[in-house]
């Protein structure tokens, strides 16, 4: 090796070292042994503990002043007229506003209008086919005769069986079930 040649090998080396120096110095506890801390670790600790105190302290400064701030909400309130059941109303009905607002929502309204109106259509074609007929007038009939017999039954004195009287004198259902299965495969 030629002088120069070494003269570079110690500045390259002092170049690696010092740059080790440097991460060592950035992050000193990856340097050292958690059983032996260096000064600067102990320094640096020391400076995150400072710092940890003055932030708790503003954190509880802060804390007195929301407090304080608080309470002086609640006086000018209570002045206004504002009590919590309004508070609580007013976000109720912003809430409802915001919700209505949404399109989902609005969306959500529409389909169940929708299915609402068709509902209302599909009963009232049931309602006007002949089965339903057919059966509302059978129904009605032995409503009125179970009542005409009751009523007469109450001004003899004693109440008959009207209920088996008209099961015995009830006629058999029509045969109008083709007419209300054409209804709902139209329907369909």
């Amino acid at each position: 090796m030629t002088s120069n040649s070494a003269e570079e090998f110690v500045a390259d080396k002092e170049l690696e070292d010092g740059a080790r120096g440097s991460a060592a110095a950035a992050t000193p506890y990856l340097a050292q042994s958690p059983d032996e801390p260096s000064a600067a670790l102990q320094k640096q600790q020391e400076e995150w503990r400072a710092d940890l105190a003055r932030l708790e302290y503003e954190i509880k400064t802060l804390r007195s002043v929301l407090i304080a701030k608080n309470a002086d909400a609640t006086a000018l309130k209570k002045k206004l007229g504002i009590t919590p059941m309004v508070e609580i109303k007013q976000d109720l009905q912003y809430g409802i506003q915001t919700i209505k607002g949404s399109g989902a929502y609005q969306k959500t309204n529409a389909a169940l209008k929708s299915f609402g109106d068709f509902a209302s259509r599909k009963f009232g074609d049931l309602r006007n086919s002949n089965a339903f007929k057919s059966v509302e007038d059978k129904v009605g009939g032995a409503y009125s005769s179970v009542k005409l017999r009751m009523t007469s039954s109450k001004s003899d004195g004693y109440v008959k069986d009207a209920g088996a009287e008209s099961a015995a004198n009830a006629q058999p259902v029509s045969d109008d079930t083709e007419s209300l299965t054409e209804s709902r495969n139209s329907a369909a």
